[in-house]
């Protein structure tokens, strides 16, 4: 009997992200030399005026395709931090940062790549959802879609700023020692599992021309038992920290006060980026 090999055809499969990453250098590419190639043929005679003209066409159209590469770039970090965060890889995720790097999450702010990053992802998720073992393990879940990204590049191409929104569904096995242990007896089972929607307003910083997280902010805008659903979502289903490190192992370097609850019951978060059309930035 023959057994056809199957090929995993996974997005997340490095040659493949990077036969797409060829293919959008390849089409911006040729949509710039197309532009060139119009604007060369548009010239009525040569001159000094025309060949400054195809210059600053030239370097206005070189600057926007480095900003496109910048955007795919950013994008491209983010979801591998979704696949590792999905998959318990969380020593991979740590190397995403920054050497003074820093997370915002759940009342407390991490900072240091090697110090709060690392405290955060490695000892707190880590233990918590996988029991402190490497990668995927039977019986967890984080299914972490994320959508409706939010890509700015600085002028200076420098630094960036990006705003996700996610969606998860996540389940996990919980032991004696783990940090969701109080979450699991409050639903009274031996695992938690739950229902979350949440924003990612996170700034970048390139190492020469490698895009890394500067700060990343998660914040929760509802969570919700898996039985119940959405209609009974609600913050603060996880109870955030109170103390910080050293004193909680496994807490933040420093507290932050807590975002005043809206009308509803529901957070609406700032955002970060101006409107499109107006270039108001808006505010809660």
């Amino acid at each position: 009997m023959k057994f056809r090999k199957i090929t995993s055809q996974s997005n997340h499969n490095p040659k493949r992200l990077n036969s797409r990453r060829r293919s959008f250098l390849w089409q911006t590419g040729a949509a710039v030399s197309a532009v060139f190639a119009s604007a060369a043929a548009g010239m009525a005679r040569p001159g000094a005026q025309a060949n400054t003209t195809l210059q600053d066409q030239v370097e206005r159209l070189s600057g926007r395709l480095g900003i496109l590469e910048d955007e795919n770039a950013i994008r491209e970090l983010h979801r591998y931090y979704g696949y590792y965060l999905d998959k318990g890889m969380h020593r991979e995720i740590v190397e995403l940062f920054a050497d003074a790097g820093a997370v915002v999450f759940n009342g407390g702010i991490f900072m240091g790549k090697e110090q709060g990053v690392r405290r955060l992802y490695v000892d707190y998720f880590g233990r918590g959802f996988t029991g402190g073992r490497h990668g995927p393990v039977h019986g967890f879940l984080l299914d972490h879609t994320q959508t409706q990204n939010a890509v700015e590049i600085a002028a200076d191409r420098n630094t960036a700023i990006a705003r996700f929104h996610c969606l998860m569904q996540a389940r996990a096995p919980v032991d004696p020692d783990s940090p969701h242990l109080d979450m699991a007896r409050l639903q009274g089972q031996d695992i938690v599992q739950w229902w979350e929607g949440g924003i990612y307003e996170n700034t970048y910083v390139k190492h020469g021309s490698v895009w890394k997280i500067q700060r990343l902010e998660y914040r929760p805008v509802w969570q919700a038992d898996y039985a119940q659903g959405r209609a009974y979502g609600r913050p603060g289903y996880i109870r955030p920290f109170a103390r910080t490190w050293p004193e909680d192992p496994i807490g933040p370097d420093r507290l932050i006060p807590p975002v005043p609850e809206q009308p509803g019951g529901l957070n609406v978060v700032s955002f970060q980026q101006p409107h499109p059309v107006t270039e108001k930035l808006w505010k809660t």
